[in-house]
């Protein structure tokens, strides 16, 4: 079985990476993106099946935040954060 891990470097990330190869039996594939546009879901998908096959467990922890209140946002971090925590998920799962 093979469990494919999406997300940037970081400390929480690589730890979970750390847990799940020793203590799972399951095949890990780390794909280290943040998914904005479809181009790049398309190329990392296409990745993943030459290297894995089929995925039988997905784990996307791509996401984005501004720590700001929607109101104080300009419009290209609305946008961005749309792109990735919204329309991401959807080009990642289809």
């Amino acid at each position: 079985m093979f469990v494919v891990l999406s997300s940037l470097l970081s400390f929480g990330f690589l730890s979970m990476t750390i847990y799940l190869k020793v203590y799972s039996r399951y095949l890990i594939t780390l794909c280290h993106s943040i998914f904005s546009n479809y181009d790049d879901v398309a190329r990392a998908g296409q990745q993943v099946m030459e290297e894995v096959g089929v995925v039988d467990i997905l784990i996307n922890n791509a996401a984005v935040v501004t720590g700001r209140s929607l109101l104080e946002c300009p419009d290209e971090m609305i946008e961005r954060t749309l792109d990735v925590n919204l329309l991401g998920q959807f080009w990642v799962f289809s």
